[in-house]
């Protein structure tokens, strides 16, 4: 089955459910299913009057609203492929991003782009490289009176995924129609979800949690969905939360980054807060840290938040997002493995309170119709207890690899259907726990340590007035070295050389090693992707914000 059709059994049903877009977590404009397939079906007759053709990429650069959901599934319906892309960022450069936008859409060979009035001044003439002209459309000047729908097949594309990119530039997963298909049924499944729950998120619909967990998600299983926009949870995290209780919000989803957003700007709940109703708040997209859950949990059990809220999960866009997650209502699964021994690729568990160690928490098991095996360098099975490379393979993985990116496409497509993720993981007592990327090993005189392991460690200092933290790889004559960048608001001297101090006397007393070099640049000065993760390596046509040296 495509996604079009699957929309149209859920828009047959005629419950009212439907989509609602939060402004300042409150009400907003709303769209029930069966309204969405029947614009849909008008923006689709649209598209094929303008001579798009089955299988043509259509890029979508708009905001959260009902037009984005109009024009996604007005593509699909065109027998077309969704190209979701970000918009301009508020405080960004406009020539990075069209630069960006441009190369994403030369890839994927988009003649035509739908956007919103508010972005098309942005866009212009700039995305356009002279050999291929680019139609940019507003939705609702595309949508005729009739409606239309071309067939295609659950092995056609449906959706061009690009990725968040935190280490290399960011490229297009190719997702069919029943990959899609298969990943929100493989999250409904290990979420439980029924026509009762209410979801309730913030996150950008380009970016693949949003998009497949917080959006297809709900709307193909009939559940209510209210959006809030990225911009509003910036400027206030606290919205989410408040209508999350207002709305009697069952599940959300979330980088761990976004709850820790929370934490840092939001006090303790308001008066009638309820929270009593949230049963799932799915964590992903970074390794997961059981001190920030435990921390928001008790921040918000005085609302009635459940201590076992938490699903950590774990997830890549070449599988439809979901790859594995632990049973629900469960207390966090933690390792504490000695670090010299994991760094060393094998897991052995920390004495208690025998000082530094890393935690590890387990993501679970593999959701339906997935597999997942674990391989050393050799491309033997590792066996429990060592770290090896992580492999995924199921219906919801991708085939078909990145959009026109051969290269690319052959480094992950592995023999038998197995996809390379790129991920380090160990199996313990049958569960799965990731430990980290391949490309984020930093060797600091021989020794093997994980980038998120000192970022962690950097950003857990108490009193430390960090807002982000990079670790990066420096070689010299001597070998590896460590490299930090750090975000700070202080910038006078003397606040410098005390930051300083304190964070290479945590390093060396948690990890045993010293940064060679600490960096420190403005709040915003590290260079983020557009889901707002901090990127290791840039293109090389990209540059750090400027920066200070220490």
């Amino acid at each position: 089955m495509t996604l079009f059709a699957a929309l149209g059994r859920v828009a047959a049903q005629g419950s009212g459910r439907g989509m609602h877009v939060l402004r300042r977590g409150q009400g907003g404009d709303a769209l029930s299913y069966s309204d969405l397939y029947a614009e849909a079906g008008r923006v689709a007759a649209g598209l094929l009057s303008r001579g798009v053709r089955p299988g043509e990429r259509v890029a979508l650069v708009l905001p959260t609203s009902v037009d984005f959901a109009r024009a996604f599934f007005g593509v699909l319906a065109a027998g077309a492929v969704a190209v979701p892309l970000p918009g301009p960022a508020p405080f960004g450069s406009s020539d990075a991003y069209l630069r960006r936008t441009s190369a994403a859409l030369r890839r994927s060979r988009v003649r035509t782009v739908l956007t919103a009035p508010a972005v098309l001044p942005l866009l212009g003439p700039g995305l356009s490289d002279g050999a291929r002209p680019v139609d940019v459309l507003l939705v609702p000047e595309v949508a005729e009176p009739s409606a239309a729908h071309v067939a295609r097949t659950a092995s056609d594309p449906a959706v061009v995924q690009y990725t968040s990119g935190t280490s290399n530039e960011p490229r297009g997963v190719v997702l069919s129609h029943g990959n899609v298909a298969a990943g929100v049924a493989a999250i409904a499944h290990g979420t439980q979800l029924t026509r009762t729950d209410v979801g309730c998120t913030w996150l950008p619909l380009f970016h693949d949690m949003g998009l497949i967990g917080s959006f297809l998600t709900p709307l193909l299983h009939d559940v209510d969905i209210h959006l809030l926009t990225p911009e509003d949870y910036l400027r206030g995290p606290g919205d989410w939360i408040r209508a999350m209780g207002r709305l009697g919000a069952t599940f959300t989803m979330a980088p761990d980054s976004g709850y820790r957003y929370v934490l840092r700007r939001d006090a303790a709940p308001q008066d009638g807060l309820d929270l009593s109703r949230w049963r799932i708040a799915v964590n992903g997209a970074e390794p997961v840290d059981r001190r920030l859950q435990d921390a928001f949990t008790e921040r918000f059990a005085p609302a009635g938040l459940s201590e076992n809220v938490f699903l950590p999960a774990y997830g890549l866009a070449e599988a439809t997002l979901a790859v594995a997650f632990p049973p629900l209502g469960r207390p966090a699964k933690v390792l504490r493995a000695e670090r010299d021994e994991l760094n060393r690729g094998r897991y052995v568990p920390a004495p208690s309170g025998a000082g530094p160690c890393r935690e590890l928490v387990s993501v679970g098991t593999p959701v339906r119709r997935t597999e997942v095996r674990l391989t050393t360098a050799s491309g033997e099975p590792a066996a429990p207890g060592t770290v090896g490379a992580v492999e995924v393979r199921g219906a919801s993985v991708t085939s078909t690899g990145y959009d026109r990116h051969p290269e690319e496409s052959r480094r992950v497509l592995l023999p038998d259907g197995w996809v390379a993720t790129g991920d380090l993981g160990l199996w313990h007592d049958g569960e799965l726990y990731i430990v980290g990327r391949t490309k984020e090993v930093i060797i600091v005189f021989g020794a093997n340590h994980w980038a998120s392991d000192i970022e962690a460690v950097v950003r857990d200092t108490p009193g430390l007035p960090v807002h982000g933290v990079v670790a990066e790889q420096i070689w010299s004559d001597e070998g590896g070295r460590l490299g930090l960048v750090v975000e700070t608001t202080r910038h006078d001297e003397a606040s410098r050389r005390d930051t300083t101090q304190r964070i290479r006397a945590r390093v060396v007393a948690e990890l045993g090693i010293t940064p060679d070099t600490i960096e420190f640049v403005r709040r915003g000065g590290i260079a983020r992707t557009s889901s707002g993760k901090a990127l290791r390596r840039l293109p090389p046509s990209d540059t750090r914000m400027s920066r200070s040296g220490t």
